[in-house]
């Protein structure tokens, strides 16, 4: 198996139709609902949120491209993209699926500096399923 890693930028908690965050932000979202939408299981949505996926592929190996990727994007838009974070709840997930031991991850300076300007959280979801961390013992 092949490891997969994929990475987006997220706005939430806002009230209006997400439309009016893709005309505001001059940015075609890669997903985005508004509270009360009925998901893919007949469940409503709890909030509205508007998702801009890296367009790397999955296989790209590094997490740290799929970030540099989505800030180039973002820069494009920078000023609308920083009244975004400072109003809403905004970030970018990272998601790494690993079969090969010891997944890392690289931040460059250069890279945090990029990340702190829009003032955004990142998270990192890191899961190893390859077979010799399977027969690891945690303490």
């Amino acid at each position: 198996m092949n490891d997969e890693t994929f990475a987006y930028f997220f706005i939430e908690g806002f009230e209006c139709d997400h439309s009016e965050v893709t005309h505001f932000l001059g940015l075609e979202p890669t997903e985005a609902c508004n509270k009360g939408d009925v998901d893919g299981e007949e469940r409503a949505e709890i909030s509205s949120s508007w998702l801009l996926h890296s367009p790397l592929p999955k296989k790209t190996v590094f997490l740290d491209e799929h970030l540099e990727t989505l800030l180039d994007i973002l820069d494009t838009k920078s000023p609308e993209v920083l009244e975004m974070t400072r109003k809403y709840d905004c970030g970018i997930n990272c998601i790494g699926k690993h079969f090969s031991p010891n997944p890392g991850v690289n931040l460059s300076k250069e890279l945090i500096r990029r990340l702190g300007f829009f003032e955004i959280s990142v998270d990192f979801d890191i899961y190893c399923n390859c077979e010799k961390c399977a027969s690891m013992e945690v303490a």
